[in-house]
């Protein structure tokens, strides 16, 4: 009985996360405002470059998102990991270099963790993507290689693009309070 008391509960759940996808796809079917947008003042690289997606208004990585058929969707969701097991099992760890303070005196690149980074070249200090705390559904691998608080002496902010872990609010608020002087270039 108690058998067929859980597999009750975990169709439940299947069917209950089923109906949550039928329905959210049924009401975001509305007509997206696809713009490309670009700097005048800046070459393009790449030939037949339109420029940086902005959906609606916001901006995008490089690519439109297509919504997937609905059963990709469940299909997805309810499968098991093929390397799971392999992922438990892995140890592996990068360590990052503890430092004390920032000098500018000698060209490098300091990683401070996911898609943080310290870039130092010819004098000019810039940091890429601050997230620097937990998010609520990413944990950080590393600590901070440093006390955030020395995270001073920072020309330029780069932000990549508008997700939680390239764009932490309080990691952002934090540097700004440390750099008064930086310049912040984002999309």
């Amino acid at each position: 009985m108690e058998k067929y008391s859980k597999m009750k509960s975990k169709y439940t759940v299947i069917a209950l996360i089923i109906s949550i996808i039928f329905i959210s796809s049924m009401v975001s079917d509305k007509e997206n405002i696809i713009e490309y947008k670009t700097n005048p003042d800046l070459p393009v690289i790449k030939k037949g470059w339109k420029g940086n997606v902005v959906i609606n208004g916001a901006f995008h990585n490089d690519t439109i998102k297509e919504k997937p058929p609905l059963w990709n969707v469940i299909k997805w969701k309810l499968s098991l990991n093929p390397q799971r097991k392999e992922k438990k099992l892995d140890t592996f760890k990068l360590k990052s270099c503890h430092f004390d303070s920032i000098t500018k005196s000698d060209n490098k690149i300091i990683w401070l963790g996911h898609s943080s980074f310290i870039i130092i070249l010819n004098g000019v200090a810039i940091i890429t993507d601050p997230s620097f705390f937990d998010l609520s559904v990413i944990k950080r691998e590393i600590s901070l290689p440093c006390e955030i608080n020395t995270l001073k002496h920072i020309d330029y902010l780069l932000i990549s693009h508008d997700h939680r872990d390239h764009f932490d609010k309080k990691s952002v608020d934090i540097i700004i309070e440390n750099n008064p002087e930086i310049e912040a270039l984002y999309p």
